[in-house]
Order: structure tokens, then C-alpha cells, then sequence
């Protein structure tokens, strides 16, 4: 398999999980776990924000860590419906202790695609009470933007015949006020989505699969600077692609596990990679 198949599934996958499709276009469906570490004593409640350039709808909670209390609250950012807050309510966490919650949606590709786990927030006070002003420093994870150009890329003089496919270009950025550090970003594509209880670090057949590194670990993102872009060339194939990543923003880590299932039937037919391409092309 190739890396850019991998990466560019993936990158889909990255941008997935804030977005979900309308019923009128391809969808595919996105499974996730994200995890993140309490920076206090005593945490009752865990915030994020997942934000889109697309609208965000049918956010389906799958299940947590033991120290997740009950169903998150989702809720869109006032009346923009591309920003969703994903409130937790935990049980007492300590410092450094983990916090994953798992959960479903789906997508509706949209050009450019830019998307971000943003502002990852512990509180010692419950949910009701509605804290605002968090306990410790604020995470955050890099921005990931797909662009689409239409104009195919180059081919080899040995090429027999020029693709007509679009060609994609992935930008990983730092949109904080502070560097990133991006410590890793695996890929792998397999044939069938796997079941969702099985996206865990804990799962040694999980983490037997072929893993690709998509950059170098500890790659430093630069406010400043540029953003790392990689292009996304298209071999039309279909499958499942996942995807893990760790970030770190003020001393503070974010994981997460990707899966994308390109065969999964959503809204009204099969979101296969060639129905995402084609509405691209559109």
C-alpha cells in the first residue's frame, strides 16, 4: 500500500470527525476515540470544541473510559452550526490521568476541508454549574485543511496516459499562539472498517496492523511559519483507512484513533471514495 493512498484517506478521516453529511449528498461514516490527560486534582467535567467548515449533526456517543460519567452533552456553538462543544462529566479525575470518550458521525466532503479539536478544557466544577474559566491550561490540537485543485498533477514521460483525477493537497498548520508539536501521525488502510469497541492502544491486533508514518515524530509546527503540506494523489481504490496522532500544545497531550469507512451506506446511497472524488469534481 502506498503511503499517499494512506494519508490522504486519512486526512479525510482527520476532517471527518467534526463533519456529517445532509442527506442529499455521500457520507462516510466516522468512528473515533479521542483522549486527552486532566491537568488538575479533581476534575468533574472535560470540554472540546469540534470545528468545521462544515456543519457538525448526528454526533452519536459510543462510550468512554471508566472515569466518564454518563452521555456527553453536544451542542452547537450558538447559531453556528460548523463549531460543536462536547461536554463530559467525569468522575473526579486526578492529574494526569486519562480520558477518552468514543463516538460516531458522519461527513459531508466539502472543498476546502479545514478542521480542528480545539480548546480541550478540565474543570473541578461539575457540568450544571457551567464553568467557564478552566482549572488548568487550555489544549490544542493542529489544524488539518485538504485542498482540491482541478488540474491534474504531472505524470512520469513514462506514464502511457494522463490521469483526469484531481490531484488533493493535505496542510497541517498551527492556528494557537504557541508552537506544536506533532509526536505522531500513523496510517494504515485495511480492507473492512474494524468494530469500533476495537479502536484502542491497548489492542495488541490493533497495533500489529502495518502502521505508516506520515511525518517525522516530533515534527515542530511554527505558528509563524508554514504549514507542513503533503500531496494527496487519488488511486480511486475503496476500503477503511485509520488514522492515530498524538499531539502536544503547552506541555499538554492529545491522542486520538481514526477510522473512515468508505463502504458504509449513509444518507441516501454508498459514500465509496469515488462518490467523494466526483463531488469534488463537481
Amino acid at each position: 500500500m502506498r503511503l499517499s493512498l494512506s494519508l490522504e484517506r486519512l486526512l479525510l478521516t482527520a476532517g471527518a470527525c467534526g463533519v456529517l453529511a445532509l442527506g442529499c449528498a455521500p457520507a462516510i461514516q466516522i468512528d473515533a476515540v479521542v483522549t486527552g490527560k486532566s491537568c488538575v486534582n479533581g476534575a468533574q467535567t472535560m470540554k472540546m470544541e469540534l470545528l468545521s467548515n462544515t456543519p457538525v449533526h448526528n454526533f452519536i456517543f459510543e462510550g468512554g473510559s471508566s472515569n466518564v460519567l454518563g452521555i456527553p452533552a453536544v451542542q452547537p456553538n450558538g447559531n453556528n452550526t460548523m463549531d460543536t462543544f462536547v461536554v463530559t462529566d467525569l468522575d473526579n479525575v486526578n492529574k494526569n490521568e486519562k480520558v477518552s470518550v468514543e463516538f460516531k458521525c458522519a461527513v459531508d466532503v466539502h472543498n476546502p476541508m479545514v478542521v480542528q479539536l480545539a480548546n480541550l478544557t478540565f474543570f473541578k466544577q461539575p457540568s450544571n454549574l457551567n464553568p467557564t474559566v478552566p482549572d488548568c491550561t487550555v489544549t490544542q490540537t493542529p489544524t488539518f485543511t485538504i485542498l482540491w485543485q482541478s488540474t491534474p498533477p504531472p505524470v512520469a514521460p513514462q506514464t502511457a496516459r494522463k490521469s483526469d483525477r484531481p490531484s488533493f493537497t493535505l496542510q497541517v498548520s498551527d492556528a494557537n499562539p504557541l508552537p506544536m508539536s506533532l509526536v505522531q501521525l500513523d496510517l494504515v488502510h485495511i480492507p473492512a472498517a474494524l468494530d469500533p469497541s476495537s479502536l484502542s492502544d491497548d489492542n495488541q491486533a490493533l497495533n500489529a496492523l502495518p502502521w505508516q508514518p506520515a511525518v517525522v515524530g516530533g515534527a515542530l509546527l511554527d505558528p509563524a511559519g508554514p504549514p507542513v503540506s503533503t500531496p494527496l494523489p487519488d488511486d480511486g481504490s475503496d476500503g477503511a483507512v485509520l488514522c492515530r496522532f498524538t499531539s502536544s500544545y503547552d506541555g499538554n497531550d492529545v491522542s486520538g484513533i481514526l477510522q473512515i469507512n468508505l463502504s458504509a451506506p449513509l444518507a441516501t446511497r454508498v459514500a465509496s471514495w469515488g462518490n467523494v472524488k466526483a463531488l469534488f469534481r463537481n
